[in-house]
């Protein structure tokens, strides 16, 4: 199966930008969620448990597993 995304530039680079990044915004969201689970078990805060909650929220939210 191929899937072809076609952009017509430059009317549409603010959308091909996201979509080329989306990958390293992937990775980025994933080390923060990481990065909130390490504070969440080992500096028990609850600033960190609000923030790591709110991020699963949205992630649940938008259908999205990292």
């Amino acid at each position: 199966m191929k899937k072809i995304i076609e952009f017509n530039i430059p009317e549409d680079n603010e959308e091909f930008e996201l979509y080329n990044n989306a990958p390293r915004l992937n990775s980025i969201v994933y080390e923060l969620h990481l990065w909130l689970r390490s504070k969440r078990k080992y500096e028990f805060n609850d600033k960190f448990i609000e923030v790591e909650d709110f991020l699963n929220e949205m992630l649940k939210e938008f259908n999205i597993e990292l």
